[in-house]
């Protein structure tokens, strides 16, 4: 997968988890993108939030034609992020209490797991199937 598709994928991402943080109430949405004939000059690109269409037609969302369709994703994570600051803003902040790990707790942990190691022709089998259904070797991303 190239570089810009995962920009692209990155951005969808962060857009949809900004939306629901923001509209819980309405998270089963998708973007979608309109691509529009502009002449010689080629396509310009708008990036919408929809309702899934198996529970309507509303659209929620759109961003302004652009002549990338990376932009039109940036502008619209740009309008969700100021969506995002706005609802915080409202909610207060707690401070969360993290305690550290005791090291006599960890040692008794590992001690008591008696996993068995791997070999490397095992290593070298693993494999798993990213988001998008690539399959990736673990042993070569060392």
């Amino acid at each position: 997968m190239s570089a810009e598709n995962h920009t692209i994928m990155g951005l969808r991402t962060q857009i949809l988890e900004n939306w629901r943080y923001v509209h819980p109430e309405n998270a089963n949405v998708v973007i979608v993108t309109l691509r529009e004939f502009f002449g010689p000059f080629g396509y310009n690109y708008q990036a919408v939030i929809a309702q899934d269409r198996s529970e309507g037609n509303r659209i929620f969302l759109k961003s302004q034609f652009n002549e990338k369709l990376e932009l039109a994703l940036h502008r619209l994570l740009e309008l969700t992020s100021d969506m995002v600051c706005k609802a915080s803003t409202e909610v207060p902040t707690e401070a969360l209490d993290v305690k550290p790990l005791d090291k006599d707790t960890n040692k008794t942990q590992d001690k008591s797991t008696n996993k068995r190691k791997a070999s490397l022709e095992e290593i070298e089998m693993k494999r798993f199937h990213n988001a998008l259904g690539h399959v990736l070797d673990q042993a070569s991303r060392k």
